[in-house]
C-alpha cells in the first residue's frame, strides 16, 4: 500500500518533477525549515525508487539551502532526482516500463522559475576578531544550538 502511495506522489501529488519519462517510481519530498526559524532558511529532498513495483535503484538527493527567493520548495531535489535517474537508469540496464509520453521535463532553471528569483550567496567571512561569540550555530568550536538559544520549549 505503502509502495502505491508513494508511486501516486510521483504521477499526480508532490513529487511529479521526479518522473522519469518512461518509468513507473514512487517517491516522498522532504522540507525542513533550519534554525533559528523564520530566518527563510531550509533544506530540502526527495528520496524515490525505480521502477515502483519492483525497485531496483533508490535515489536521496538533498539541497541545503537552495539558492532560490522561496526555499521551501521541493523541485531542485526532485529535478536533480530525475537528472540522476534519466542517466542511472539505461547504464544499469533497467529498462523502462511505461510508454515515454515525450513531455518535457522540468529543468533547473525552470524549478527556480517556479521558487522566484535567485539571491546573493549569503556565505560570508567569519565573524570579525572579537565577534565569535556572537555567531551561534553548527560548527568546528560548538555542539550546536541548546534548545534555549534555538527558542524552543523543554518540554
Amino acid at each position: 500500500m505503502l509502495r502505491n502511495y508513494m508511486q501516486a506522489s510521483v504521477e499526480n501529488g508532490t513529487s511529479v518533477y521526479a518522473k522519469v519519462d518512461g518509468y513507473s517510481s514512487g517517491g516522498k519530498t522532504g522540507t525542513s525549515q533550519k534554525i533559528p526559524r523564520g530566518n527563510g532558511k531550509y533544506t530540502v529532498s526527495f528520496i524515490g525508487f525505480w521502477p515502483a513495483q519492483k525497485p531496483q535503484v533508490l535515489c536521496y538527493t538533498v539541497v541545503d539551502e537552495p539558492n532560490a527567493k522561496d526555499q521551501a520548495n521541493s523541485a531542485y531535489a526532485q529535478v536533480l532526482a530525475r537528472q540522476i535517474m534519466t542517466e542511472v537508469l539505461p547504464y544499469m540496464s533497467i529498462f523502462a516500463d511505461e510508454t515515454p509520453t515525450g513531455n518535457e521535463p522540468l529543468t533547473l532553471e525552470g524549478a527556480r522559475a517556479l521558487t522566484g528569483e535567485t539571491v546573493p550567496d549569503t556565505n560570508v567571512p567569519g565573524p570579525e576578531k572579537g565577534e565569535e561569540e556572537l555567531v551561534l550555530g553548527n560548527n568546528e568550536e560548538t555542539n550546536g544550538y541548546t534548545n534555549e538559544e534555538a527558542g524552543l520549549d523543554n518540554e
